[in-house]
């Protein structure tokens, strides 16, 4: 009875650690898998950051590519170029800015700096004048009409409008067609003659590409070294009056007679 007693109560402390071990296991199985999502939720979380990073560097990439290869949209080929800096204020005071942003492709034939001097016709002018405006806003006044600043506008895009051809010409296809005396029509509907020079140098009406084929996104650029003015347009030059020069009276010295005494003759007797 004794053996039986004792087999009983072994068997009852084996059930009873049975019944203890088995949840812990069960537990702790439950907390490696969770410790497990834990991990590849991690590992998904930062392969999302790293997908996200080498998308930004790509992206950076590219940028640094178009600054390299110099592309960019025509507007800001334009800015980019120290020597364009009168045009380019002329295409952001005007709506030519959006026109060469946006459209295309084009082909413009931009006028330096030294062109724009040349014939007294500075965009920076107009600008100060607006600046002007703006400042005295707060100011209350009637308002008066300015006839010749919003002509003076007008006339500004139409001269931009002038130089600007719709569809891309590079340097070689413009000589091509110079060759046989060929034209292209600006926005403005006027036709540009394409001739050469006699040292072979590609010009356009009265004016020489000084630099070609300078590529932008929607077009291209080439500098020329005068303004492509549109028929019935004309530039006032700058008269300089000169001022009226004295003419010096020289004051004459009196001078005096020398009176000659003539000697008395005596007479013969």
């Amino acid at each position: 009875m004794k053996g039986m007693e004792m087999f009983r109560a072994f068997l009852i402390c084996a059930i009873f650690i049975g019944l203890c071990i088995v949840p812990l296991a069960s537990s702790q199985e439950n907390v490696t898998d969770e410790l497990d999502n834990v991990t590849d939720e991690m590992d998904e979380e930062m392969d999302d950051v790293t997908d996200e990073m080498d998308d930004v560097t790509d992206e950076m990439d590219e940028e640094m590519d178009n600054v390299t290869d110099g592309t960019g949209d025509l507007v800001a080929m334009i800015a980019a170029d120290e020597n364009l800096s009168i045009l380019s204020t002329g295409i952001e005071m005007s709506s030519a800015e959006q026109l060469l942003a946006l459209g295309g492709p084009y082909t413009v034939f931009a006028p330096s700096d030294e062109a724009f001097e040349a014939l007294e016709l500075d965009m920076a002018e107009n600008e100060s004048v607006e600046n002007e405006s703006v400042e005295n806003e707060s100011v209350e006044a009637e308002p008066v009409e300015n006839e010749s600043t919003e002509n003076e506008s007008a006339e500004l895009v139409y001269i931009l409008a002038n130089h600007i051809v719709l569809g891309t010409y590079d340097s070689t296809t413009l000589v091509d067609m110079a060759e046989e005396n060929g034209t292209v029509q600006t926005l403005t509907g006027e036709n540009l003659t394409l001739t050469l020079d006699a040292e072979g140098g590609l010009m356009v009406n009265n004016v020489t590409v000084i630099m070609p084929d300078i590529e932008a996104e929607n077009g291209i650029v080439h500098v020329v070294d005068g303004v492509l003015l549109p028929e019935g347009i004309a530039v006032e030059e700058e008269v300089v009056e000169e001022e009226p020069v004295e003419e010096e009276v020289v004051e004459e010295e009196p001078v005096e007679e020398e009176v000659i005494e003539e000697e008395p003759v005596e007479e013969m007797t």
